[in-house]
């Protein structure tokens, strides 16, 4: 083992001098853009002797190792005597309102610098000036220090000794890893049809540190086909670390149980899966017992117990929710953010898209180390409106008038949401139809601004009450995605059941993908449902060179029975007309092989419409439906219907969590019925999304209806043929389906029969029953 290391400051200062509370007790800090500003008037102001943005490297020869430590000192001046570093901070109140863990790194990093200063030079002393400049008034303030090269060594020197047991350990494991990824043998007697193709394409795409759209059918076992060859790169040494993301908890599970197959095959990478916030942390679920002053002791001297956690998950290795859960409860610290805390050290992290992609929600960590990282997306189609979503923010009057009367002990803090309140009035009185402006109103910019100013003054200490919490990161979401307002923005005024809202909604977001994707060191991009390709890349903002992949069914045709009802209409206008047409599909799908079937409509108003009138007239078919709740656990029974055979007809919505990502094997589901073509809901959101693809020389009504219509109906009819031994019958009910657009993006494994009236469907069914 080489004793070398190069490190920089930053990284250091972070793993080995966090101590104390998790707690924030003022603001956030500013957006990256608002730090920038401050930064350069800072250093413009300098004087003449001060050098912007130095370079500063040392080494150290300490226990046996050579440490390279490295960093970017914000204002240097070396004509002072001592010399004098300058370190500069933007914060959104005044510095002595930041919590006392957070200031001590900012002179951790300081000390840091001055340490390596005097080792360069063998000077006696150094001065050392933190300047905070809060953005809120743009005042100043600093504190200088002069420290001696002993004071630096009795506080740098046990952060490097810390700093080089945690190397050890992480290096050490970071050999068996890679030895381990070398050797793995793929964990199952052999690859299914298609799959070695796959794992061919994915592993050539991380060597050549490419671009890969991969279009799988069910059945080919995407999941281990990505996984496998990525973690065989890793142990080639062509990717450090890979990110497996994806849109839903099955997603992530289904990876999780990849994982634990490759270590029966000796596998010894670490791998971490993050799940939801609402999931894992205590004071997001309500089993946290908080002090008398409201905060969650979990996250007090959160950073004192963290290293003995960190450091015994990493030598578990596999760490799920369970081992997350067991290592906080043992170490008394929060499991979210423990969780967190590890993702820098760990070989394969397994998440959600906006750990990634979501300008308030993405790690740090990812966004520095992303040269070194790998992404696998997983049911990558997903992607297009998640990062929409992602890149928009609204606001609401109701929502403003709930935070004035939580504020009520809040005198200054209620005043401003009062402001904000009028301001959001004012600009939403004309708009009893939905109004579009090309810019964001510079009126509320200001409201919400002076609104997050005095969040961290009023508060003497104490934590925001829940409510308030959730309205500040409203509100901090819409300043951020204020200053990323770009070309394919618009303001959206409404005024709808009571309320008026102002969202910023963000109508295409493939450069700000095309900006993440281009600091990877590679990606994949992989789903069921990527056809046709070119309008997917288009639409991931996936770089001109990307490689495509379309691979076949490995199932054969004769497994499923595929059928277009040809007098069903099933548009808006004729859905109350063509409803009696519809329930007789359904009644004669279940008659002819009873059994577990799904029926996935286009919205929960015409499911609703349909489901009421079905029980009505056939009520010895047992029925269940989809509703609009979150609950875990109402999802949980719904989905257990589907868990093995049975006799129940379940109404769900196309695009919903039943429709995608979900294995249904063997005869848990016989059947689908796909009610009409898909199409999202028309709003006015979606006009616009549909103009901005014309802008761009685009046919926008394909690109946002139809495409995404077809896609939904291709991922719910996927859920009929799981494995080799599934048999089941697709029903297309709706006579477009009938159109060439359509036809030509049907997978070749359908088999289209086309029945120009519904009564020849009994036939056609009992006729594909028989078969063998």
């Amino acid at each position: 083992m080489s004793n070398s290391v190069s490190v920089s400051i930053t990284e250091l200062v972070q793993l080995s001098c966090a101590t104390g509370d998790l707690v924030n007790t003022g603001p956030p800090g500013p957006t990256a853009l608002q730090g920038q500003r401050a930064h350069k008037k800072l250093q413009k102001e300098r004087s003449e002797d001060q050098q912007a943005e130095v370079k500063l490297e040392s080494i150290f020869e300490f226990e046996g190792w050579s440490i390279k430590l490295g960093g970017r000192v914000d204002l240097l001046d070396e004509v002072q005597r001592p010399p004098q570093i300058i370190e500069i901070k933007s914060c959104l109140a005044a510095p002595d309102k930041l919590p006392e863990s957070q200031r001590a790194q900012h002179w951790a990093q300081l000390y840091f610098y001055g340490y390596c200063k005097l080792n360069n030079q063998k000077l006696d002393s150094i001065k050392l000036s933190l300047h905070w400049i809060n953005l809120n008034d743009n005042s100043l303030v600093t504190e200088d220090r002069k420290l001696s090269r002993h004071e630096l060594q009795e506080f740098c020197e046990p952060a490097l000794r810390r700093f080089l047991q945690f190397h050890v350990l992480i290096k050490n494991h970071r050999l068996g890893a890679i030895n381990s990824a070398k050797s793995l043998t793929f964990p199952f007697a052999d690859f299914r049809p298609g799959q070695r193709h796959m794992a061919t394409a994915v592993f050539r795409c991380i060597r050549d540190k490419g671009r890969l759209i991969s279009e799988a059918p069910t059945g080919i076992g995407k999941t281990i086909s990505t996984l496998f060859p990525a973690i065989k790169a890793m142990g080639e040494t062509h990717t450090e670390r890979i990110f497996y993301l994806t849109a839903k908890n099955s997603g992530r599970q289904a990876a999780d149980q990849a994982v634990k197959s490759l270590r029966h095959n000796g596998l010894a990478i670490s791998s971490v899966q993050l799940s939801a916030k609402q999931q894992l942390c205590h004071c997001s679920n309500g089993s946290c017992d908080r002090t008398d002053d409201g905060f969650c002791p979990l996250t007090l001297g959160f950073f004192d117990r963290l290293p003995a956690a960190r450091e015994e998950l990493i030598k578990l290795q596999h760490i799920d929710t369970d081992a997350l859960d067991a290592a906080a409860h043992k170490h008394q610290v929060c499991p979210f953010e423990l969780a967190l805390q590890l993702v820098p050290w760990m070989d394969l992290v397994i998440c959600d898209y906006n750990y990634v992609f979501d300008p308030l929600v993405r790690l740090t960590q990812v966004v520095e180390s992303a040269s070194k990282i790998c992404l696998l997306i997983d049911e990558a189609h997903n992607l297009v409106d998640r990062a929409r979503n992602m890149y928009s923010a609204d606001l609401s009057k109701q929502d403003c008038r709930a935070a004035i009367k939580i504020s009520n002990t809040q005198p200054v803090l209620a005043k401003r949401f009062a402001s904000l309140d009028r301001a959001i009035t004012r600009y939403t009185s004309e708009a009893t139809e939905p109004s579009v402006e090309e810019l964001s109103p510079l009126a509320i910019s200001r409201a919400v601004a002076k609104c997050i100013t005095e969040f961290g003054e009023p508060l003497n200490g104490s934590t925001l009450p829940p409510e308030l919490g959730e309205w500040f990161k409203t509100l901090y979401r819409y300043a951020v995605i204020d200053e990323l307002y770009g070309e394919h923005h618009r303001t959206i005024a409404s005024q709808k059941n009571k309320d008026r809202q102002i969202k910023l909604a963000c109508l295409n977001a493939t450069d700000k993908l095309l900006t993440s994707f281009s600091s990877f060191q590679s990606v994949v991009c992989f789903s069921a449902t990527l056809s046709p390709s070119h309008v997917y890349q288009s639409n991931l903002g996936l770089p001109v060179g990307t490689l495509h992949q379309q691979l076949n069914s490995p199932f054969d045709s004769d497994q499923l029975g595929c059928y277009i009802c040809s007098d069903i209409d099933t548009r808006y206008a004729a859905r109350k007309a063509s409803t009696p047409t519809l329930i007789k599909i359904i009644e004669q799908l279940y008659r002819v092989k009873p059994g577990n079937y799904l029926v996935f409509f286009p919205s929960y108003a015409y499911l609703n419409d349909v489901y009421d009138l079905f029980k009505q007239q056939h009520p010895d078919i047992p029925v269940a439906a989809q509703t609009r709740t979150t609950d875990p656990e109402e999802r949980a029974v719904f989905r257990k219907i589907f868990e093995q055979a049975g006799d129940v007809l379940g109404f769900a919505i196309l695009g919903g969590v039943y429709s995608e990502g979900v294995d249904y094997i063997g005869e848990s589901l016989l059947g689908a019925v796909v009610v009409g073509t898909g199409f999202p809901a028309v709003d006015t959101e979606l006009q616009l999304v549909k103009t901005d693809y014309e802008q761009q020389g685009l046919d926008g009504f394909d690109y946002a209806f139809k495409y995404p219509g077809m896609t939904r109906v291709l991922q719910a009819a996927g859920r009929v043929i799981r494995s080799e031994t599934d048999r089941g019958v697709v029903i297309l009910a709706d006579r477009r389906f009938n159109q060439a657009f359509y036809r030509q993006l049907m997978p070749s494994l359908w088999c289209l029969e086309s029945l120009k009236k519904h009564s020849e469907l009994t036939p056609a069914l009992e006729k594909f029953w028989r078969s063998n």
